[in-house]
């Protein structure tokens, strides 16, 4: 198959190294499927599934773009940041992303923590011993609460984080400042990922203007094209990356069967995005 024949990009995708229920071999399988030549594994904060996805795909004549997924706050709202192109193994980005996964996983220790008082067969014990089949996809704490009868499914054990006050905003991660520092340190490009959903409750003038302010904090581009995105707001961040020169990215954020969308879920291609800046990227491909 050649490159013809693969002309769909896909920036956003998740492993089982972090909530999909796809392995690294296995999303390169799903690249090939839905014809996708050019493709990120972001998994949350970590590059794991990047790095062997990236083997996986030179093999197959693909091209994965290092990348990872990662949390900060900036003035109080939870943001998720694609970085492309950063040396995965930097010591600075490294560190702050092992952190990032941490203060993730303990966010599930809280949880169990704060709930054994209402479920007393809970118990922080238990949960440190207990282990899931990863390819379910999710996490550890969802497949825990279900397994002791608390959810009827593991995807609805989600909604009792924030219940629980166990938010993201007040867990530890860094701020956009911090983390913009590490990932253009290691020679990265850093992307805000689905600015549509994260700021949704935003009516269009104000999620512009807090898009604007971000862009001056240092964003080398924006997610334009994503599943929940509708047409206005892709023309919108799409002016925005051709008026400030930034990159233009597209992403599934498949995680696979614990997920609602595919690999190239939205058949978009190199000449609709823009990927002019990114390390070793050559010039002139993507619109």
């Amino acid at each position: 198959m050649g490159k013809a024949d693969r002309p769909f990009v896909d920036l956003h995708v998740h492993t089982w190294y972090s909530d999909s229920s796809l392995s690294p071999r296995q999303v390169v399988e799903e690249a090939i499927r839905s014809r996708v030549g050019v493709f990120a594994v972001a998994d949350h904060e970590g590059f794991e599934g990047s790095v062997q996805a990236g083997r996986l795909a030179k093999d197959a004549g693909l091209l994965c773009i290092p990348a990872a997924e990662l949390e900060c706050t900036w003035e109080g709202v939870q943001l998720h940041i694609l970085s492309y192109g950063a040396d995965p193994s930097d010591p600075r980005l490294m560190g702050l992303a092992a952190r990032n996964r941490e203060i993730l996983d303990g966010m599930s220790d809280t949880l169990i923590e704060r709930m054994i008082p209402e479920h007393p067969k809970l118990s922080l014990e238990g949960f440190r011993a207990f282990s899931h089949d990863r390819s379910l996809g999710g996490w550890k704490g969802l497949h825990y609460l279900h397994s002791m009868g608390v959810t009827r499914t593991p995807k609805e054990g989600a909604h009792l984080y924030a219940r629980y006050d166990v938010l993201y905003e007040n867990a530890g991660f860094p701020d956009l400042s911090t983390l913009l520092d590490a990932i253009h340190g290691a020679g990265g490009k850093a992307v805000l990922a689905h600015p549509g959903y994260t700021l949704k409750a935003l009516d269009e003038d104000e999620m512009e203007h807090r898009v604007r302010e971000l862009i001056d904090w240092g964003l080398d581009g924006l997610e334009c094209y994503y599943p929940l995105h509708d047409a206005k707001m892709t023309r919108s961040f799409r002016s925005l990356c051709l008026e400030k020169d930034l990159l233009i990215t597209a992403g599934s954020d498949c995680h696979g069967s614990f997920g609602r969308t595919r690999v190239g879920e939205m058949d978009i291609t190199l000449d609709q995005i823009r990927l002019e800046g990114l390390p070793n990227w050559p010039s002139g491909k993507g619109g």
